[in-house]
């Protein structure tokens, strides 16, 4: 990732990082009627928060698999700085 300092990324460089992951969320499920949110921890890791009709009478495993598809284009290494992820029905 750009903007690491001893593999730790600057604010601006993880700030960067949650918006793009939650700007593809929100392109991928669009038509969902979707809401992506992040909190950045002052540790520098990202929670993600969504909260989408699309759960609606799933279970953890099916959301998450949801999830996982969608974030396939990231790396590992970007995916490491997602410490949480909230799935939520609106």
């Amino acid at each position: 990732m750009d903007g690491e300092a001893n593999g730790v990324p600057s604010q601006p460089a993880l700030q960067a990082l949650a918006h793009r992951i939650c700007e593809h969320i929100r392109g991928q499920w669009a038509l969902s009627e979707s809401e992506v949110f992040y909190r950045l921890h002052a540790n520098r890791y990202i929670d993600i928060t969504i909260i989408a009709p699309l759960f609606e009478g799933q279970m953890g495993p099916e959301r998450e698999a949801k999830l996982w598809d969608v974030l396939f284009p990231f790396s590992r290494q970007e995916l490491l700085y997602l410490a949480g992820c909230l799935l939520l029905t609106p």
